[in-house]
């Protein structure tokens, strides 16, 4: 966590003011994806199940990383946040396609603030 938030330190305002873009999920799910993509692992962004699609799933050293992003107003809203991160990979089953595997399967909930444009919190479950 503390390394993405060190990343994001690094972006000058001037990038979120011009075009609002910490306002949006999907500037930090890009970039996310570009950091994964520059390491080692399968990495699948949208990744399509029966029942919907999951943000992001990396598979990496025999394990699967199931990962939902969701965005709040502000830092007083993270709890929640993480919640409804977490519920719809539990809820329309992201990790079941997985099982299969035999591997070891995290699902990852990760909180964004729009007004502190950085990364609030992420909880892990073990599935």
């Amino acid at each position: 966590m503390e390394k993405i938030q060190d990343l994001l330190a690094e972006f000058p305002h001037t990038w979120y003011d011009t075009a609002n873009l910490g306002d949006y999920e999907s500037w930090y799910a890009s970039l996310l994806y570009l950091c994964f993509r520059t390491t080692q692992v399968d990495l699948k962004a949208e990744e399509v199940t029966k029942h919907g699609r999951s943000d992001m799933v990396l598979l990496h050293e025999n394990q699967v990383f199931i990962l939902e992003l969701k965005m709040v107003d502000n830092k007083t809203g993270f709890e929640k946040g993480l919640d409804s991160a977490l519920a719809p990979i539990r809820e329309k089953g992201y990790a079941q396609k997985y099982r299969i595997r035999k591997e070891p399967i995290h699902l990852i909930g990760m909180v964004f603030g729009k007004k502190e444009r950085d990364l609030l919190d992420i909880r892990v479950e073990k599935f």
